[in-house]
């Protein structure tokens, strides 16, 4: 079976979020026997990551307002319809017009449709007027989550059963290690409003004024959009709050083995694939109640209301000054971890490529 899998999303070794998922889904996938996989890539994708077995083929992208969303529309890619399945890991397409083949659209969350105010206006148009299109002419979607199963139906008024859940997966090189824990507590996530950072320092400081702990706070990400207002700190906890900037991969495990706790109180996730990270190292976690996040934590983790930072210092003050909780959480936390894997994600992805090619 012939399968094209774009890959233009990643154009630098810095992955985050959908850049992982496509690069794990395709590194598993290649393990396969009966799939020929062709990689579409960009002129900025690092083809040093890809695996050795998989062909590639180029796709000069053109930016439009500073953006590749609308590269489909002004330049897409010809001869599509050779492959058996198109398999896009994200609703950026390399066309517009449906190629007469199968394609299958895997959908991580709908921010711009759910929370416009936590997108660009650029974001917003491209998911109202051009993925509307592409995913009701696509064969088969796959969502990360059943959360996102659920947004697909009610914004874009899909049948059930034209949508598959496969959860993502976290790798085994995220595992725990026995050396002592460092006094902080960690975040990690692109930095812009939707990830409540701003929340989460609020939060921080009053457990600070409250417990009079040392901890630090530590922030790993990328800036994002409209971030600067997190750098306005108060001049007392500014050493206490670190910005790390991006992080690579074997820095981070290292992060998460040695944290106290791991806090994510975002408005709005897909999936929340850090979540699974920090648990998979031992690292107990404390999680906003929305979306997609108590499906991927089940029972594993403290929950708190995002937008009361009251509940979120409660939260960390507990976590961080009862360690019966914190060695339960670290436990249960491994436990739910194991639960997904890319390994199981690929299987699950190539059922569904056999069920549609």
């Amino acid at each position: 079976m012939n399968v094209a899998i774009p890959l233009e999303i990643i154009d630098s070794l810095e992955m985050t979020g959908c850049q992982y998922y496509a690069w794990h889904l395709i590194k598993e996938l290649s393990k396969h026997n009966g799939l020929d996989l062709t990689a579409i890539v960009s002129n900025r994708t690092p083809l040093e990551i890809l695996p050795r077995n998989i062909k590639t083929r180029r796709h000069h992208q053109l930016r439009m307002f500073g953006a590749v969303f609308f590269n489909s529309l002004v330049h897409p890619l010809s001869g599509l319809s050779n492959y058996d399945i198109i398999h896009c890991p994200t609703v950026v397409t390399p066309f517009f017009f449906k190629p007469k083949t199968a394609v299958i659209i895997t959908v991580h969350d709908l921010v711009p449709l759910i929370h416009p105010y936590f997108s660009t206006i650029r974001h917003r148009v491209y998911f109202r007027y051009f993925v509307g299109r592409q995913i009701s002419e696509a064969d088969h979607l796959i969502a990360v989550s059943n959360s996102t199963k659920r947004d697909i139906i009610h914004f874009y008024d899909q049948p059930s059963d034209k949508i598959t859940v496969v959860p993502e997966g976290v790798g085994e090189e995220f595992r725990p290690i026995s050396s002592p824990k460092e006094d902080y507590v960690l975040s990690v996530a692109t930095l812009e409003p939707r990830k409540n950072f701003k929340g989460l320092i609020e939060a921080f400081i009053q457990m600070k004024q409250r417990t009079k702990v040392s901890t630090r706070l530590l922030l790993a990400g990328r800036e994002g959009w409209k971030h600067s207002n997190l750098f306005r700190i108060p001049n007392e906890y500014k050493s206490d709050v670190l910005f790390l900037g991006y992080v690579s991969s074997q820095d981070l495990i290292k992060l998460y083995q040695r944290a106290l706790a791991f806090i994510y109180p975002s408005f709005y996730e897909g999936f929340g694939l850090p979540v699974l990270e920090a648990m998979a190292c031992g690292c107990p976690v404390v999680a906003s109640n929305r979306a997609s996040l108590p499906e991927v934590a089940g029972q594993s983790c403290l929950y708190v209301n995002p937008e009361r930072t009251g509940e979120i210092a409660d939260a960390l003050s507990r976590i961080l000054t009862d360690d019966s909780l914190a060695n339960e959480l670290s436990a249960l936390g491994l436990e739910r971890a194991k639960l997904f894997t890319w390994g199981k994600c690929a299987r699950l992805t190539k059922e569904i490529y056999c069920r549609i090619g």
